[in-house]
């Protein structure tokens, strides 16, 4: 079910100026707040799969999970599977790289599932704006994916013939399953840019194109701080 709720932008001098503009500030911070969150289910997978595996040297940071696999994935990109085996089972490997796209793939679904279902509050009657909770529900949809923006360049550079796997999950993925990275790519890209389409349009529908660029705003703001100042200090 499609969300078809009337614009709340439409009379906005119906509700006075500073609760208007509370109610719009709501709106940035709700976003901007769950960014880390969409960084960390990611990175949080990555970690936790590593561990049940019992990798060596797991570590969850800000950005990335890390273990000891150095000597492992230069064997894999050297295609000495016998010298990998002995270090890490790819099998296992194969499954920690993918569980990261796969969380991403699975919360943006969640997102964009709550979003079109307009289960949510509506909006604060009293404010004219959509409720919080409706800005951090587009803001995690929204910062989820945002890691695959960098396929579009990758996949320009292999369309030019740069077809070496590359260091990102969906080339690890591809290193040792023999799936053309290329595929897993453009799979990440095009759930980019069809999970940003179903939400931004759920988002004018609520408050107009004002509401959605609150939203795009406050996630912005949370990717600066979180990645610039608080994730750095926190999961150094």
């Amino acid at each position: 079910m499609t969300v078809t709720h009337q614009s709340l932008d439409a009379s906005p001098l119906a509700v006075p100026t500073a609760r208007r503009a509370a109610a719009r500030a709501r709106t940035v911070a709700a976003a901007g707040v769950v960014f880390p969150a969409a960084v960390l289910l990611h990175e949080g997978a990555h970690y936790l799969a590593a561990r049940l595996f019992g990798f060596h040297d797991v570590a969850l940071h800000y950005a990335a999970a890390t273990y000891d696999g150095d000597a492992f994935w230069n064997a894999i990109r050297a295609g000495n599977l016998a010298a990998a085996r002995l270090l890490l089972d790819p099998a296992h490997a194969a499954i920690v790289s993918a569980l990261g796209p796969l969380t991403t793939y699975a919360v943006l679904a969640v997102c964009v599932s709550l979003a079109r279902s307009g289960r949510l509050t509506p909006h604060d009657a009293t404010a004219g704006e959509p409720s919080a909770w409706w800005g951090a529900l587009l803001g995690l949809g929204l910062a989820t994916p945002l890691r695959s923006i960098a396929a579009a360049p990758r996949l320009v550079l292999m369309a030019l013939g740069h077809t070496r796997p590359s260091g990102t999950d969906e080339g690890q993925v591809a290193a040792i399953t023999g799936v053309p990275e290329a595929l897993l790519q453009l799979l990440g890209l095009c759930t980019l840019l069809a999970g940003w389409y179903l939400l931004l349009r759920t988002g004018r529908r609520l408050g107009g194109r004002g509401y959605v660029a609150r939203v795009v705003l406050g996630t912005i703001l949370g990717a600066a701080t979180y990645i610039g100042l608080v994730g750095p200090r926190l999961l150094p």
